[in-house]
């Protein structure tokens, strides 16, 4: 019995890192963020926020990455309060899966702490960075808003 389910454990584990990645659509033209505002679920008190935007690969001709894991991963900072790692755990972290149009969305997020975005290949995982400026991506939202991380273009995904 214990190998049967060690088995079934490796099958659906190697059908996951089949799906991760692999769909992409072309194009940043059909979607608006401002008509899509509306389906992004507000948060449920003060004590939470909601986190958004698009994953976009290829800054030539930006692509949506469909169907990647993300996870905010909780910054750690030293005892002076500046950040020096973040932690995530795939069992317990906020997870989000791009949608067609490449959009991601955390709900019900922790508000006040400090966050980074991890992108997520089933066998490895990473920390990205700042598209716009290549430095480290830290993010904070405040309780009861959302937070709209824009369109996060990148030359090429790990």
């Amino acid at each position: 019995m214990r190998n049967l389910l060690i088995l079934l454990f490796l099958i659906i584990c190697l059908c996951s890192c089949n799906l991760v990645g692999e769909g992409r659509s072309t194009g940043l033209d059909d979607r608006s963020l401002t008509q899509s505002a509306e389906l992004i679920p507000t948060p449920g008190s003060d004590s939470t926020c909601t986190i958004t935007g698009y994953l976009f690969e290829n800054v030539k001709e930006p692509s949506s990455i469909v169907g990647a894991s993300l996870y905010l991963g909780e910054i750690i900072s030293n005892n002076e309060g500046d950040p020096v790692m973040a932690t995530m755990n795939r069992i317990s972290s906020l997870r989000a899966v791009t949608d067609s149009n490449g959009r991601f969305i955390f709900v019900e997020v922790p508000a006040n702490n400090y966050y980074s975005l991890i992108f997520d290949r089933v066998t490895d995982s990473f920390m990205l960075y700042d598209p716009k400026d290549s430095g480290d991506f830290i993010i904070q939202c405040n309780g009861g808003s959302v937070l709209n991380l824009g369109e996060l273009v990148y030359d090429v995904l790990p």
